[in-house]
């Protein structure tokens, strides 16, 4: 069987070889080869030497054409080098699980969000195997439940809201907190009763109202420092924002991992489907927590129509 790769953009990689399309198989002993076609401008790679297939996570599951597949492999880049993990991981949901075996084997069903949430948990799964000294594929006994049997999430379902440029329209006070030489003067950016002065984007709002009537809770994590906490908290409360936990990062804490941990805190205790914010670096950090990840413009009204249609997606 041959494969071909193509190069995708994976958690704010530069450029992340990926997918492998699969191991499905047909029913009878002769295997049709499934060459794809990578969407231009990037071209089909050849796959590196093949390793022996294994059962995977779950052993050989059904698919609706009569093949089987056991592990759908994908290559990403750890540290510059192309590596093949599994996307069939014990990770997965029963939903996400039955959308691979479902989803027809090329590069588009990566694109959509349960596919983009699918590879983040796939390449975190991989990651914590590896950093374990083990492979990220599974090793014989290593099989679970048929996802027949996977139970659903039982965890409340909740989601990850950015606050500045996001809720908040915030240009006036960056326009405020510019020094003379072009730089930003952050203390400035950061006075509370700056920050009470944010105007409302109301359409955030009204969107962020109805995710709370489909039971979703809110949770605002935003890079604002916690020593304006309470400020952000007043201006929610005043601006008639849904209830919702805040996190806010220390003082000189690196925003990104500081998302990137409040989020898997988060996880713990829910299910955390979707993340929304206007910085590359909250994209990053919700895919690298495999949540579906969905950036809109910077303080704009408009655009959080599209946004709605997107969780419309994700919380049917």
């Amino acid at each position: 069987m041959r494969r071909k790769y193509l190069w995708i953009g994976v958690l704010g990689l530069a450029i992340i070889s990926a997918l492998s399309c699969t191991e499905a198989q047909q029913p009878s002993s002769e295997r049709q080869p499934r060459d794809l076609l990578a969407p231009s401008p990037f071209q089909p790679q050849p796959s590196p030497v093949g390793r022996a297939k294994g059962l995977g996570y779950f052993g050989k599951l059904q698919r609706p054409d009569g093949g089987v597949s056991t592990e759908i492999s994908i290559g990403v880049g750890f540290d510059g080098k192309e590596t093949e993990i599994p996307s069939l991981v014990p990770t997965l949901n029963k939903d996400e699980i039955d959308y691979l075996l479902t989803s027809k084997l090329n590069s588009d069903m990566w694109k959509t969000p349960t596919g983009k949430i699918i590879v983040g948990k796939a390449v975190e799964h991989a990651k914590k195997r590896m950093a374990e000294g083990k492979s990220p594929f599974a090793e014989e006994g290593e099989q679970y439940q048929q996802p027949s049997q996977v139970a659903e999430p039982s965890k409340p379902r909740a989601c990850i809201i950015d606050i500045d440029g996001t809720i908040a329209n915030d240009q006036q006070r960056r326009a405020l907190s510019i020094n003379p030489d072009g730089s930003r003067n952050w203390r400035k950016y950061f006075d509370p009763e700056l920050v009470k002065k944010d105007k409302p984007i109301l359409k955030s709002r009204e969107v962020l109202r109805w995710v709370e009537q489909k039971g979703v809770k809110i949770f605002y994590v935003s890079s604002r420092e916690s020593t304006i906490l309470e400020a952000t908290k007043w201006w929610l409360k005043t601006h008639n924002f849904p209830q919702g936990e805040v996190y806010h990062r220390k003082p000189f804490g690196r925003s990104l991992e500081y998302k990137i941990d409040t989020v898997r805190t988060i996880q713990k205790s829910y299910d955390v489907i979707f993340g929304v914010g206007d910085r590359e670096g909250d994209i990053t950090a919700y895919q690298t927590c495999g949540i579906a990840a969905i950036k809109v413009k910077e303080s704009s009204e408009e655009d959080w129509v599209r946004v709605k249609n997107e969780i419309a997606k994700l919380i049917k």
